[in-house]
């Protein structure tokens, strides 16, 4: 980290994200777009002021610490209750799958009314077409 002091967007971006979003960026100043945001958050991240998981970015503590703020707690997760959470989810949707409803019934492919009601009027039309009987004769 270098003694070059913070400009005014990347403050603002830190002191939002620490303030209203519990440390995750998710804010630019309305002036900041596109590739300046790109710019902005690369800034910090070469300065070792945001850490990434590859979708999110998150204030590092280093930041905390440059803005004299005091760090986050972390809270442990209990990894049963996201364990009993994961189940529950895989437990409705396959519910879900189980008892959705039926679109239509289940077609047939020989027999039954439909095959007859394709057959019959092909019957019909031969039979009563004008000029039949003197064509096969």
């Amino acid at each position: 980290m270098t003694d070059r002091p913070l400009t005014e967007t990347q403050r603002q971006v830190l002191e939002h994200a620490i303030d209203h979003t519990e440390g995750r960026i998710e804010w630019f100043p309305p002036q900041v777009k596109g590739a300046a945001r790109s710019r902005v958050l690369r800034s910090l991240f070469n300065r070792a002021l945001v850490i990434t998981d590859g979708a999110n970015w998150r204030v590092a503590v280093q930041a905390y610490d440059l803005l004299g703020r005091e760090r986050p707690k972390h809270h442990r997760v209990d990894p049963f209750e996201e364990l009993d959470r994961l189940l529950a989810v895989a437990q409705a949707l396959w519910e879900l799958e189980q008892h959705k409803p039926k679109l239509h019934e289940p077609l047939r492919p020989y027999g039954g009314d439909a095959a007859r009601r394709r057959a019959a009027p092909l019957v019909a039309a031969s039979s009563v077409a004008p000029g039949w009987a003197s064509r096969a004769t």
